[in-house]
Protein backbone atom coordinates (compact mmCIF):
# COMPACT_ATOMS: atom_id res chain seq x y z
CA UNK A 1 0.00 0.00 0.00
CA UNK A 2 1.26 3.56 -0.79
CA UNK A 3 1.84 5.37 2.24
CA UNK A 4 1.44 9.31 1.93
CA UNK A 5 3.26 10.99 4.93
CA UNK A 6 0.93 14.61 5.78
CA UNK A 7 3.16 17.63 6.82
CA UNK A 8 0.21 20.26 7.93
CA UNK A 9 1.40 24.14 7.42
CA UNK A 10 0.86 25.72 10.43
CA UNK A 11 -0.59 29.41 10.03
CA UNK A 12 2.88 30.59 9.86
CA UNK A 13 2.94 28.43 6.69
CA UNK A 14 5.56 26.47 8.10
CA UNK A 15 5.37 22.32 7.68
CA UNK A 16 6.70 20.33 10.87
CA UNK A 17 8.11 17.44 11.09
CA UNK A 18 9.43 15.02 13.89
CA UNK A 19 12.93 13.75 12.14
CA UNK A 20 13.17 10.01 11.25
CA UNK A 21 16.73 9.56 12.81
CA UNK A 22 18.28 12.86 11.92
CA UNK A 23 17.69 14.75 15.29
CA UNK A 24 15.94 13.85 18.27
CA UNK A 25 14.37 17.69 18.66
CA UNK A 26 11.14 18.33 16.01
CA UNK A 27 12.31 19.70 12.89
CA UNK A 28 11.00 23.22 11.21
CA UNK A 29 10.34 23.52 7.19
CA UNK A 30 9.04 25.92 5.13
CA UNK A 31 8.27 23.34 2.16
CA UNK A 32 7.29 19.66 1.28
CA UNK A 33 10.68 20.00 -0.85
CA UNK A 34 12.61 20.67 2.19
CA UNK A 35 11.30 17.86 4.13
CA UNK A 36 12.20 15.54 1.45
CA UNK A 37 16.03 17.12 0.78
CA UNK A 38 16.31 16.29 4.61
CA UNK A 39 15.13 12.66 4.00
CA UNK A 40 17.50 9.83 5.19
CA UNK A 41 18.09 7.27 2.71
CA UNK A 42 15.07 4.69 3.41
CA UNK A 43 16.21 1.02 1.70
CA UNK A 44 13.81 -0.81 0.55
CA UNK A 45 11.51 2.42 -0.69
CA UNK A 46 11.49 4.96 -2.82
CA UNK A 47 10.22 8.54 -1.99
CA UNK A 48 9.12 10.79 -4.02
CA UNK A 49 6.87 14.49 -4.13
CA UNK A 50 3.82 13.92 -6.64
CA UNK A 51 1.63 16.90 -6.94
CA UNK A 52 3.04 18.88 -3.94
CA UNK A 53 3.04 15.54 -1.23
CA UNK A 54 5.71 13.56 0.43
CA UNK A 55 5.03 10.06 -1.46
CA UNK A 56 6.65 6.74 -0.06
CA UNK A 57 6.06 3.70 -1.61
CA UNK A 58 7.47 0.56 -1.95
CA UNK A 59 10.86 0.19 -4.41
CA UNK A 60 9.00 -2.65 -6.33
CA UNK A 61 9.40 -7.01 -6.71
CA UNK A 62 11.96 -8.65 -8.51
CA UNK A 63 9.64 -8.41 -11.38
CA UNK A 64 9.23 -5.12 -11.52
CA UNK A 65 12.84 -4.55 -11.84
CA UNK A 66 13.49 -7.12 -14.34
CA UNK A 67 11.09 -5.44 -16.61
CA UNK A 68 13.44 -1.98 -16.39
CA UNK A 69 16.06 -4.07 -16.47
CA UNK A 70 14.73 -5.31 -20.19
CA UNK A 71 13.88 -2.12 -21.30
CA UNK A 72 17.71 -0.77 -20.16
CA UNK A 73 18.91 -3.47 -22.21
CA UNK A 74 17.19 -3.17 -25.32
CA UNK A 75 17.51 0.76 -25.59
CA UNK A 76 21.02 0.64 -24.67
CA UNK A 77 22.60 0.27 -28.09
CA UNK A 78 20.32 2.95 -29.62
CA UNK A 79 21.57 4.76 -26.61
CA UNK A 80 25.27 4.74 -27.80
CA UNK A 81 25.00 4.77 -31.05
CA UNK A 82 22.82 8.50 -30.48
CA UNK A 83 24.97 9.37 -27.55
CA UNK A 84 22.72 9.11 -24.87
CA UNK A 85 22.12 8.25 -21.34
CA UNK A 86 19.88 5.71 -19.97
CA UNK A 87 19.06 3.73 -16.97
CA UNK A 88 17.25 3.57 -13.76
CA UNK A 89 17.97 5.75 -10.73
CA UNK A 90 18.27 9.30 -11.48
CA UNK A 91 15.83 11.53 -9.84
CA UNK A 92 13.84 14.07 -12.26
CA UNK A 93 13.06 17.45 -11.03
CA UNK A 94 9.72 18.66 -12.69
CA UNK A 95 10.23 22.44 -14.31
CA UNK A 96 7.74 24.44 -12.52
CA UNK A 97 6.41 22.88 -9.08
CA UNK A 98 10.15 21.12 -8.33
CA UNK A 99 8.45 18.03 -7.55
CA UNK A 100 10.91 15.06 -7.61
CA UNK A 101 10.22 11.46 -9.15
CA UNK A 102 12.55 8.88 -9.63
CA UNK A 103 11.22 7.05 -12.74
CA UNK A 104 11.79 3.46 -12.96
CA UNK A 105 13.81 4.78 -16.26
CA UNK A 106 14.88 7.44 -17.81
CA UNK A 107 16.76 8.21 -20.70
CA UNK A 108 17.82 11.50 -21.32
CA UNK A 109 20.88 13.41 -23.27
CA UNK A 110 24.60 14.67 -21.65
CA UNK A 111 23.83 17.80 -21.56
CA UNK A 112 20.54 17.73 -19.83
CA UNK A 113 20.40 20.85 -17.15
CA UNK A 114 20.38 19.78 -13.40
CA UNK A 115 18.38 20.92 -10.20
CA UNK A 116 21.50 19.77 -7.83
CA UNK A 117 21.56 16.03 -8.28
CA UNK A 118 18.33 15.59 -10.23
CA UNK A 119 17.67 16.03 -14.02
CA UNK A 120 15.19 19.19 -14.80
CA UNK A 121 12.21 17.62 -17.28
CA UNK A 122 12.40 19.85 -19.75
CA UNK A 123 15.74 18.20 -20.95
CA UNK A 124 14.87 14.25 -20.36
CA UNK A 125 13.65 12.17 -23.91
CA UNK A 126 11.80 9.58 -21.85
CA UNK A 127 10.85 8.38 -18.52
CA UNK A 128 9.33 4.99 -18.53
CA UNK A 129 6.97 3.48 -15.64
CA UNK A 130 5.98 -0.20 -14.48
CA UNK A 131 2.81 -0.13 -12.71
CA UNK A 132 2.30 -2.41 -9.44
CA UNK A 133 -0.19 -2.83 -7.43
CA UNK A 134 0.48 0.41 -5.55
CA UNK A 135 1.42 2.62 -8.06
CA UNK A 136 -2.09 1.94 -10.27
CA UNK A 137 -3.35 5.77 -9.79
CA UNK A 138 0.48 7.54 -9.46
CA UNK A 139 1.24 6.21 -12.72
CA UNK A 140 -1.58 6.32 -14.96
CA UNK A 141 -3.03 9.76 -13.60
CA UNK A 142 -0.43 11.92 -11.49
CA UNK A 143 2.95 11.02 -13.24
CA UNK A 144 1.04 11.40 -16.61
CA UNK A 145 0.35 15.02 -15.53
CA UNK A 146 3.34 15.74 -14.24
CA UNK A 147 5.45 14.54 -16.96
CA UNK A 148 3.78 16.22 -19.65
CA UNK A 149 4.01 19.56 -17.49
CA UNK A 150 7.12 19.18 -16.81
CA UNK A 151 7.94 19.17 -20.80
CA UNK A 152 9.11 15.19 -20.98
CA UNK A 153 9.39 14.14 -24.32
CA UNK A 154 7.66 10.55 -23.99
CA UNK A 155 6.29 9.15 -21.62
CA UNK A 156 6.21 5.06 -21.82
CA UNK A 157 3.96 3.10 -19.19
CA UNK A 158 4.34 -0.61 -18.96
CA UNK A 159 1.38 -2.62 -17.53
CA UNK A 160 2.01 -5.86 -16.04
CA UNK A 161 -0.65 -6.23 -13.62
CA UNK A 162 -3.80 -5.87 -15.48
CA UNK A 163 -5.86 -9.05 -17.43
CA UNK A 164 -4.93 -8.27 -20.56
CA UNK A 165 -0.79 -6.82 -19.97
CA UNK A 166 -0.19 -3.53 -22.01
CA UNK A 167 2.67 -1.09 -22.99
CA UNK A 168 1.75 2.88 -23.98
CA UNK A 169 3.87 5.33 -25.01
CA UNK A 170 2.40 8.95 -24.60
CA UNK A 171 3.62 11.49 -27.08
CA UNK A 172 3.31 14.30 -29.03
CA UNK A 173 3.49 17.77 -26.27
CA UNK A 174 1.50 20.59 -26.74
CA UNK A 175 0.22 22.98 -23.69
CA UNK A 176 1.28 20.69 -21.06
CA UNK A 177 -0.74 17.79 -22.46
CA UNK A 178 -0.05 14.76 -24.68
CA UNK A 179 -2.32 14.91 -27.10
CA UNK A 180 -1.06 11.47 -29.00
CA UNK A 181 -1.22 7.60 -27.13
CA UNK A 182 -0.49 4.73 -28.64
CA UNK A 183 -1.32 0.90 -26.76
CA UNK A 184 -0.44 -2.22 -27.83
CA UNK A 185 -1.29 -5.63 -26.05
CA UNK A 186 2.24 -6.69 -24.12
CA UNK A 187 3.99 -9.12 -26.82
CA UNK A 188 3.36 -7.08 -29.96
CA UNK A 189 5.88 -4.16 -31.45
CA UNK A 190 5.60 -0.57 -30.28
CA UNK A 191 6.76 2.33 -32.28
CA UNK A 192 8.49 4.99 -30.52
CA UNK A 193 8.05 8.11 -31.84
CA UNK A 194 10.62 11.33 -32.42
CA UNK A 195 12.72 11.66 -30.63
CA UNK A 196 13.47 8.35 -29.73
CA UNK A 197 12.33 6.82 -33.14
CA UNK A 198 12.33 3.30 -32.69
CA UNK A 199 10.61 0.25 -32.60
CA UNK A 200 10.25 -1.78 -29.21
CA UNK A 201 9.72 -5.43 -29.40
CA UNK A 202 7.15 -5.34 -26.07
CA UNK A 203 7.66 -9.27 -25.51
CA UNK A 204 10.68 -8.65 -23.27
CA UNK A 205 8.74 -7.34 -20.30
CA UNK A 206 6.33 -10.92 -20.34
CA UNK A 207 9.22 -12.26 -17.54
Amino acid sequence: MVTYLAYPFDHEGTVSMVAMAIEPAPIHFRTIREVFDALPPLPGFRAEIIGGNLLVSPSGTPEHFLIGGELHHALHRLCKERGWHGTYGPYVCIDGPRDAVQPDYVMWEPGCRRWGDELLSSGVLMTAEVISPSSVRTDRADKLRLYALGRVALYLLIDPITESPSVTVHSDLEDGRYRAISTVPMGKPLYLPSPIDFELDTSIFMV
